[in-house]
């Protein structure tokens, strides 16, 4: 892998790590996480496929998911059941992680797509529920946003 590849590959991630946590905040607004970042990783992933050679309709399908991704799941809950949290963080989770197992598909390995759903799934429950930097305030939502983007899509680019 070239030096260039891989400095794209970091940036696409690092990109959308960043446009995820700054589209939590409510100053920002959300189509910056929603259509910003996830619009850039995804044509990112589409074209790192192209130049793989593994340019196929699953690699359409994983550079395409996650802007429906982030406007149908949803994983707000606030009525104090733990449980619901800890379900609508999982699916929400599942489905941004859903794109690196259709980027598993497309290069056939499968292995690698089930382990970003599983750490996409994992890390949102994790972070999202926990909240283990809250004490930090703003700052401290920022990051966690940051580690559930991270857990989301950090395998994906190297996947393809």
């Amino acid at each position: 892998m070239s030096i260039l590849l891989l400095v794209f590959k970091v940036f696409l991630v690092s990109f959308f790590c960043i446009c995820y946590a700054l589209g939590g905040q409510s100053s920002i607004g959300k189509w910056v996480r929603r259509f910003l970042g996830a619009g850039v990783f995804g044509a990112g992933v589409i074209l790192l496929s192209i130049l793989s050679g593994h340019f196929g309709i699953f690699a359409l399908m994983a550079g395409g998911w996650y802007i429906p991704s982030l406007i149908l799941f949803k994983y707000g809950v606030n009525d104090g059941k733990v449980w619901k949290k800890v379900l609508l963080r999982g699916v929400y989770g599942a489905s941004l992680g859903l794109g690196g197992l259709f980027a598993g598909i497309s290069t056939g390995n499968i292995g690698l797509g089930v382990f970003q759903v599983i750490l996409a799934a994992s890390g949102s429950i994790f972070f999202g529920v926990l909240n283990p930097f809250a004490k930090y305030g703003d700052k401290g939502v920022m990051l966690e946003d940051a580690c559930i983007a991270l857990c989301a899509v950090g395998v994906v680019p190297f996947i393809v």
